[in-house]
């Protein structure tokens, strides 16, 4: 699902199981194999300022939900999208860390966040990410699995400030939540995490 310079809501009340969405991978019987950052459950570009919640989504490539910006600059943000991420399941592949096929120079998380994206994100369940990649020679991560990964981010909550429940959940990942700042002009106050529970990764 591509979300692009809209509102409105993906999901539902959390009444019934408002949206599935799964199977978002490139052909062939080993595609997270491959280093082309395909497969997104729901992409949110734009100025898109969109909810989603109440979604299981499974079986996808990269990343469950990638909010991808345009700019990191300040003066740019509100060029970038700013969903809300609310009450999602998003379970990726390897339930087994010690029998992972997953190894590619790139990403594979629950919720992916970059290059100035912004947004909340709260009472996600995330589980189930890794990537054997590891690093190069230099010691720079090539390849991560993580519930929650956050690069180059302005003006994001994960969690909440005041409300332990409105934590999120990221559970039996290769990191619980990673953050990588590559533009040091991005100050880390535009980060906001809080109450949340990163458990056995």
């Amino acid at each position: 699902i591509l979300v692009k310079y809209t509102a409105g809501t993906i999901g539902g009340n959390g009444t019934n199981e408002a949206c599935i969405i799964k199977n978002c991978q490139t052909n062939g019987a080993t595609p997270w194999l491959n280093d082309d950052r395909n497969g997104y459950g729901v992409m949110v570009i734009g100025n898109s300022n969109c909810t989603i919640k109440y979604c299981t989504i499974t079986n996808y490539q990269s990343a469950g939900i990638a909010v991808i910006g345009k700019n990191t600059t300040a003066g740019a943000a509100t060029q970038n999208p700013i969903p809300n991420i609310f009450d999602n399941s998003i379970r990726g592949s390897d339930s087994n860390p010690s029998a992972v096929a997953r190894s590619n120079d790139g990403w594979y998380t629950g919720i992916l966040v970059s290059y100035g994206g912004r947004g909340t994100i709260r009472r996600n369940v995330l589980s189930d990410h890794y990537n054997s990649a590891g690093t190069n020679a230099a010691g720079s991560v090539i390849g991560v699995g993580a519930g929650i990964y956050l690069i180059d981010v302005r003006t994001i909550t994960v969690g909440s400030t005041s409300t332990k429940t409105d934590g999120n959940v990221s559970a039996n990942n290769e990191y619980g939540l990673m953050v990588n700042v590559t533009n040091g002009a991005i100050p880390v106050t535009s980060l906001t995490i809080q109450r949340n529970n990163f458990v056995y990764n």
